[in-house]
């Protein structure tokens, strides 16, 4: 499953609660054209990071909310990217203290982040991978 389709299902959670899709592209201070081509699938646009960041922030979401599979997005996910899920995520967030490191971190910590997190949730990182950038992020957040 890519960052694409988690951001995508994550935005349509978001969206379900609002009122209308003009409520959600206003609460983004975004036109509803512009919010439309992310939810259509005859036109290719992602959600990129600073759109992600923005979804984040108009819906107080912690930094990295939009990266990691919730719970009530999975509804909104096609039957191809839920078998595509690793089994091992079964949580809002394969590494748990990357969301709290990447609120204060810089944008070139932030990108190493989100590629750690994005490895975790496509399943290339091993139990002990994620338990050492477990350890590490504790480390630093103590710090």
């Amino acid at each position: 499953m890519d960052i694409a389709a988690i951001r995508l299902a994550n935005a349509e959670s978001l969206k379900k609660k609002c009122n209308s899709m003009a409520d959600f592209a206003r609460k983004l201070g975004k036109e509803p054209a512009q919010v439309r081509h992310w939810f259509n699938p005859n036109v290719n646009k992602n959600i990129g990071n600073k759109i992600a960041r923005e979804i984040e922030a108009a819906f107080n979401k912690p930094h990295g909310w939009m990266d990691s599979i919730h719970e009530q997005a999975k509804g909104n996910m096609t039957q191809s990217n839920i078998a595509a899920m690793p089994s091992n995520v079964d949580s809002p967030s394969s590494i748990p203290d990357i969301a709290s490191l990447m609120s204060n971190a810089t944008p070139r910590t932030t990108k190493a982040l989100e590629e750690i997190n994005q490895a975790a949730l496509s399943g290339k990182l091993s139990e002990s991978d994620v338990e050492l950038l477990n350890e590490l992020a504790r480390k630093l957040s103590n710090d």
